[in-house]
């Protein structure tokens, strides 16, 4: 199966289900990629054919956040609004670490430095939260408030 967006471009085998090329998607990238596929597994196999699809994935334009909400505007013209409690990073962040935002992956994603959280445009639409382990979240959030205890 080939995956194709803009100039980058992956090869995925699907009996076992195995990158077998990559060129340009990220390490993150590829993992929704394969997320993607997994779901959609057992249907790509009873295809039995090569078939093509193409998927337009609108870019972020604008963001803001506020105490309560994640706002993503898109070029095609859509906003998309999200609780801010569906990425407890953003939620737990002070709104100056909020407003430190950076448009990534040619605009199909949102970085923010200060608190290592990326969101891709493709997730928000599909109304997908934050898959951080409570663990991984709890680790984050001590060492957040260190950070900001020192400041």
């Amino acid at each position: 199966m080939h995956i194709d967006c803009d100039n980058l471009s992956a090869k995925y085998w699907l009996d076992p289900l195995a990158l077998a090329e990559n060129l340009g998607f990220s390490r993150k990238e590829l993992r929704e990629i394969e997320e993607i596929i997994k779901e959609n597994l057992e249907t790509l196999k009873m295809l039995g054919t090569p078939f093509v699809k193409t998927l337009e994935v609108p870019r972020v334009s604008k963001v803001s956040v506020t105490n309560d909400t994640l706002t993503v505007d898109i070029e095609d013209g859509r906003t998309i609004s999200v609780p801010i409690g569906w990425y407890p990073r953003l939620a737990y962040a002070r709104q100056s670490e909020r407003e430190n935002y950076q448009i990534s992956g040619a605009g199909y994603g949102i970085h923010w430095p200060d608190l290592d959280e990326d969101i891709g445009i493709e997730g928000l639409i599909l109304g997908k939260k934050s898959e951080e382990s409570q663990t991984s979240l709890a680790r984050w959030l001590e060492n957040h408030q260190k950070r900001i205890a020192a400041a």
